[in-house]
């Protein structure tokens, strides 16, 4: 993580990273590095959200998007990644 990143806990098993300025494609990058570094240690699923653009494709509010997009990952397999939908 970078010293910009933050990380919210939410439970023993669920948390976020805010990660400011970057862009989905930075984030997908991220998660890359992330999964490439806990390789066995740990199973991680995503949810990634870009704002503002998902904030103006989602009726709902973005923090509820992402929520949703997590709680897609956590239904499949270990290092999912939902970027959409």
């Amino acid at each position: 993580m970078r010293e910009s990143d933050i990380f919210f806990e939410f439970s023993d098993n669920f948390g976020a990273i805010l990660m400011s300025e970057t862009c989905s494609a930075g984030a997908v990058a991220a998660v890359d590095r992330y999964k490439k570094s806990c390789q066995g240690q740990t199973d991680l699923r995503f949810g990634v959200g870009c704002f503002p653009e998902d904030n103006q494709a989602v009726v709902p509010g973005f923090v509820s998007m992402v929520y949703q997009r997590l709680r897609s990952a956590e239904t499949q397999a270990p290092g999912t990644v939902i970027v959409s939908g």
